[in-house]
């Protein structure tokens, strides 16, 4: 009788265990948690750019994930008079893959202007996300979406007509692979702004390659008043402008800029555009560099003062009252004078220090007591200085005008 009774609480023992085994097994899985938005920085075209994604891209967040087949649970086997334990259920599923979406836009444009916004979209691995966010507008104690951006390679863009200041944001709703992601909010001021002048000016006359020269920038409203603020002056070089320095102009509108061309250069004054002036740019000015050969000038009352002379220097004769004498010998250096090119530029250091073009020259036959008075050889008002070095038997005159100094 005891081992009959055994038998059947044996067999009810082991009954029970896989009914609950059965009833386990049925139950339904978890219900997919959202993982929370990871932060994120606001982009604008003022300040840094979104991270660039990598190249090769993730799935697009719109493709279906591949079903992973769950092998069956094995069938737990009966133990007489030993209470069979519980199977371990079926492992979660992973939540939905975070996402990083950046969004770029111009943080000051005008009202009614159209700019162009950007979205990046970036997995945890810096891949490209390709899918569509939206675009959205601040609207009250709410969000309008103002477009649908579908990412290539984690990246897209659209133009936005901005009619007045707003704040924007890009949002992913989320899916089944990928969780919600929204981007950190961006101000965009549109406001109307004032029109305002540049000039940039200078000395018209030539300035030696190298040489310093000074710029004046000048920056005023429509009504002529003075404006203080920072302006850009710019060169060109080949076809494209750079930024030679950032100026601020003081109470009068104006700031110098002390420039060194070693060619002709061009230059202009440029305003890129802020909260109360739009963008101007002045008039190109050009600045004429040219090369000079260069002479030492003393000054000399004699001719033994002349005869003294060091190699290559000449010497402004002051004995002569008829016209600016600038003698040097042949023998010292000085003979290159007399082929100076018409319309080439010298520069005087020391005694009549400046920069000259030739404008003309004059072969006098004979040297010294020869060449007869001085008053044969001046140029009236057609030169400046005149050039007089022997040159073989006779001795050449060379006509110089001042053009700058």
């Amino acid at each position: 009788m005891n081992r009959a009774l055994g038998i059947v609480l044996a067999i009810l023992t082991v009954a029970a265990a896989i009914a609950f085994y059965v009833s386990s097994a049925d139950r339904p899985a978890l219900p997919d948690v959202p993982s929370a938005a990871q932060p994120v920085t606001a982009h604008t075209a003022d300040g840094a750019a979104a991270p660039a994604p990598t190249p090769a891209p993730r799935p697009s967040a719109s493709a279906p994930a591949t079903p992973v087949p769950t092998p069956a649970p094995p069938v737990p086997t009966p133990v007489p008079s030993v209470p069979a334990s519980s199977p371990a259920g079926p492992a979660e599923p992973a939540g939905p893959a975070p996402t990083q979406l950046y969004l770029t836009a111009p943080g000051l444009t005008d009202p009614g202007a159209t700019e162009v916004f950007t979205a990046t979209w970036i997995d945890g691995d810096g891949y490209g996300v390709d899918g569509v966010v939206l675009l959205q507008r601040a609207e009250g104690a709410g969000w309008v979406t103002v477009a649908e951006l579908t990412t290539s390679t984690g990246r897209a863009s659209t133009g936005v007509t901005v009619a007045a200041s707003a704040i924007y944001r890009l949002l992913y709703p989320g899916s089944d692979e990928l969780a919600p992601q929204v981007s950190a909010e961006v101000a965009v001021i549109a406001a109307t702004r004032l029109e305002s002048a540049l000039t940039v000016s200078a000395p018209a006359t030539p300035v030696v390659a190298g040489g310093a020269v000074t710029l004046t920038i000048g920056w005023h409203n429509a009504a002529g008043v003075p404006i203080i603020g920072d302006v850009q002056l710019q060169a060109l070089a080949g076809d494209s402008w750079t930024v030679v320095s950032t100026l601020a102009t003081s109470a009068d509108g104006t700031a110098t800029a002390t420039v060194t061309p070693s060619a002709p250069t061009t230059y202009r004054a440029v305003y890129p555009g802020g909260t109360r002036y739009l963008p101007v740019t002045s008039a190109d000015l050009t600045v004429t560099a040219v090369e000079a050969a260069t002479i030492p000038v003393r000054s000399c009352a004699g001719q033994a003062d002349v005869d003294a002379l060091p190699h290559g220097v000449g010497c402004h004769y002051t004995s002569v009252a008829a016209g600016v004498f600038v003698v040097g010998h042949d023998f010292l250096g000085n003979a290159w004078w007399n082929e100076l090119p018409l319309q080439s530029y010298v520069q005087l250091t020391g005694e009549q220090a400046g920069l000259y073009e030739v404008v003309d020259r004059v072969i006098a036959p004979g040297r010294a007591s020869e060449l007869g008075p001085a008053e044969q050889w001046t140029c009236g008002d057609r030169c400046d200085v005149i050039l007089q070095t022997c040159l073989g038997e006779n001795t050449g005159f060379t006509w110089l005008r001042r053009v700058a100094g």
